[in-house]
């Protein structure tokens, strides 16, 4: 629930705290007296139209207060009034207190009054929190100063009496819904809100001199009797989660999903916004579950109906290498310093090595998922790298073998040593075993599909296309000219996403005229035991399987009676079918947890599609055309198809230079190619049949043949003076070099196919 009227409340609560701004005084813990002198500054007027306000409903804007604070030796300039977020997303325009420096723009305390309020029902209290906590002031500044003044910080607090639900945060007052009724009352949340500024500009400021004037009123306890924390987590723990942004993104998610808890101090409800608006997550239980990781951690907490950062996250901000949170999740969780030394152990570990780590740690998790995850928090945090023969050490996970080398020894021995024995079942934290075992955040890169292309040469800048059209969400159409790779293509897209861990490899099927939704969605059939039962069609195999579904030839099918209740699906709806599974249930096809067949987020459909074929049958309706990206899969560059031909023509047994050039030169733009772009799997047809035919034979009678067997079936359709051009091309040529007999064959075939040269 968010209530609409969080600004009008919110503005007569600032309005209330900044009319109770008097002079105050204070005292640190070290006898230091700090004096604190009020002045309301000139009224400014309404600034401008904000969301939810109304400057005749709401009253007049508050009046701007001056702070002059002086302590013997020293002073500060400060300024607090009410301000609002100057943003696009969720935020937009909602209200709270800022004090900055009296001559600077960028804020020393930032309260947003009207994020709690919207999040609290009438009769209830929003609770407004101010965050005492600051990164380091500057990036190569000394990790333990900076943990001393944090500590000071805190301490000075406890001091002053502040109240501190977490070393922290201080509950800077509790507002009473509807009315909006303060307490503490509005002076004394006033003199909170000044000592809270003091703290943090001697804290935030400490390293420039010209934000206040004179010395410091406290200094920090000395740094070597400060130790910074560690974590105090008990046994570690057996569930690693995953986060949103692709599996080697994990590091760089968590630090900005922290960074975004520090801002925003969210509710779960606001926490669940920020997911989708940063990451386009969509699925409620999907946002929920990401945010086990942080908890897991003990990076965020729960305070109230907020998330607040912990020291430790605090701490980890301040230096956010992936060196130091490898050294927090290894006293975390369970089995990452072993995965390391598995994979040094196999050199490069696959998916079935990588199986190894389960019974190395004695578990007995129902799938592989927590191995996975285990694998790609390693992969983000650039300890292993992952290729198309599994996963090897980097320098960088050397290094943490080499820091932790009496652990890593005692886990080399116990693996050489390990017998098999009686495993144990490892739950996650609800208690339930956890069978997820795949990422749903599809963040497939172009950089990790090259190395799945084993010699196959796309034209340029398509599978960048590609990667940037599955990872938005899109299904995806491959068209172009036959031979061009098209199915070749979807298999190697298909393999990258097995290896990022997005689903279970590929289930490919070819459409025809004949299809139905018998064959995409499934129906009644005939079982073993004779009873009339649901079979499912290739749409719901693909997802039982989790695998992507490749639609071969798509434009073969009436696609709009094929697919059905399906165009519901590809466009990210759930649909209920007419058919009951065995319990009588509808069979219901969704991203609904509960689903018969469940649609995860990275599943996808590839479909593939001729440009020019007299078989085709159907045309694509736009709205199927609506559901899936275009890409075009043309020919390779000219240097890359003769790269290719000339590659094939050397395998074993191997084509004479002679031989192979004659077919590479046919197959170039400035010959064949003008008239009809034919893809390279045609010629490379054509090499592999003049390769196996005797050597004596290869031209007088090979060449002809291979271009009756592979090429001739591609020219058909072709415009009349086209086909004129072409034979033109190919007789001076083959009656040069094929004999008498073999070119009377071919001639006879090209009269059948061209018209135009019909006597």
């Amino acid at each position: 629930m968010r209530r609409t009227d969080a600004n009008p409340i919110a503005l007569g609560v600032i309005r209330s705290i900044l009319a109770a701004a008097h002079d105050c005084a204070f005292t640190l813990s070290n006898g230091t007296a700090v004096t604190v002198k009020a002045s309301p500054l000139p009224d400014t007027g309404w600034p401008q139209s904000l969301d939810g306000l109304d400057e005749q409903r709401d009253g007049p804007w508050p009046h701007s207060v001056a702070l002059q604070c002086r302590w013997p030796g020293g002073s500060a300039r400060l300024q607090t009034g009410c301000e609002w977020w100057q943003t696009r997303d969720s935020y937009r325009h909602l209200l709270g207190i800022a004090v900055r420096l009296a001559d600077r723009k960028p804020e020393v305390v930032w309260i947003t009054f009207a994020k709690v309020i919207r999040s609290t029902e009438d009769g209830g209290s929003a609770r407004v929190l101010a965050q005492l906590s600051f990164n380091r002031h500057k990036p190569d500044e000394d990790k333990a100063t900076w943990n001393a003044w944090r500590q000071t910080v805190r301490a000075e607090a406890r001091h002053l009496g502040l109240p501190l639900p977490t070393p922290a945060t201080v509950a800077l007052c509790d507002v009473e819904l509807p009315g909006g009724t303060l307490h503490p009352e509005s002076a004394r949340v006033f003199e909170h809100l000044v000592q809270i500024a003091v703290l943090k500009v001697v804290t935030l400021c400490r390293n420039e001199p010209d934000a206040y004037a004179g010395a410091a009123p406290f200094s920090a306890i000395t740094a070597d009797v400060v130790p910074t924390p560690a974590p105090t987590l008990g046994s570690r723990r057996a569930s690693v989660y995953p986060l949103p942004g692709g599996v080697r993104s994990y590091t760089r998610s968590l630090e900005r999903m922290l960074r975004l808890v520090d801002t925003h101090q969210p509710s779960l409800d606001d926490f669940l916004a920020l997911l989708l608006e940063h990451w386009g997550i969509n699925g409620a239980a999907s946002r929920r579950a990401y945010i086990r990781m942080p908890l897991a951690l003990g990076f965020i907490e729960e305070v109230g109906d907020q998330y607040l950062l912990t020291d430790e996250a605090q701490a980890w901000l301040t230096d956010p290498t992936p060196q130091a949170l490898f050294e927090h999740m290894r006293a975390t969780f369970t089995g990452l310093l072993e995965l390391l030394v598995l994979t040094e152990h196999h050199g490069v570990l696959d998916t079935a090595a990588a199986s190894d780590l389960r019974e190395m740690l004695n578990v007995n998790w129902s799938t592989d998922a927590q191995v996975y995850f285990r694998r790609n928090w390693l992969l983000s945090l650039g300890l292993i790298e992952r290729d198309k023969r599994g996963d090897h050490l980097t320098p960088g996970g050397q290094q943490m073998l080499e820091a932790h080398a009496a652990e890593a020894t005692a886990i080399r021995s116990s693996l050489r040593d390990r017998q098999p024995e009686e495993e144990t079942t490892e739950t996650d934290d609800t208690g339930e075993v956890s069978d997820v075992s795949l990422e749903d955040d599809l963040d497939l890169r172009a950089a990790i599909v090259r190395q799945h292309l084993d010699g196959f040469r796309p034209p340029p800048r398509v599978v960048e296309q590609c990667c940037a059209a599955l990872s938005a969400g899109r299904h995806l159409l491959l068209v172009g000219p036959p031979g061009t790779g098209k199915t070749i293509l979807a298999g190697i897209l298909a393999r990258a996403a097995q290896a990022e861990g997005y689903c279970r490899g590929l289930l490919t099927t070819t459409a025809s005229a004949d299809w139905t939704t018998f064959d995409t969605i499934g129906g009644y059939a005939l079982n073993r035991a004779g009873d009339l039962a649901f079979r499912p069609g290739v749409f719901p195999r693909a997802l039982a399987l989790d695998r992507w579904l490749l639609v071969d030839e798509l434009n073969r099918a009436d696609v709009d009676k094929a697919f059905g209740e399906l165009m519901t699906v590809l466009s990210g709806e759930g649909t209920t079918t007419s058919y009951e599974d065995e319990q009588g249930a509808p069979i219901h096809i969704g991203s609904e947890a509960e689903a018969t067949y469940r649609v995860r987020p990275a599943f996808r459909v590839i479909a593939t599609m001729n440009t020019w074929d007299k078989t085709s049958l159907f045309r694509l309706s736009s709205a199927l055309q609506r559901r899936f990206a275009t890409v075009h899969v043309g020919l390779p560059e000219p240097g890359s198809y003769k790269a290719l031909l000339l590659a094939e023509a050397a395998r074993e047994p191997a084509l004479d230079p002679a031989t192979a050039s004659v077919v590479a030169d046919l197959f170039s733009p400035d010959s064949l190619l003008q008239y009809r772009a034919i893809g390279p799997a045609v010629a490379l047809d054509m090499m592999r049949y003049l390769r196996h035919c005797p050597p004596e034979d290869r031209v007088s009678h090979g060449l002809a043949e291979a271009l009756t067997i592979s090429l001739l079936s591609q020219l058909d359709g072709m415009p009349r003076a086209s086909e004129k051009a072409v034979y033109k091309l190919l007789e001076p040529r083959l009656r040069s070099l094929v004999n008498k007999a073999a070119w009377k064959q071919l001639h006879l075939r090209l009269l059948e196919r061209f018209s135009t040269l019909s006597p």
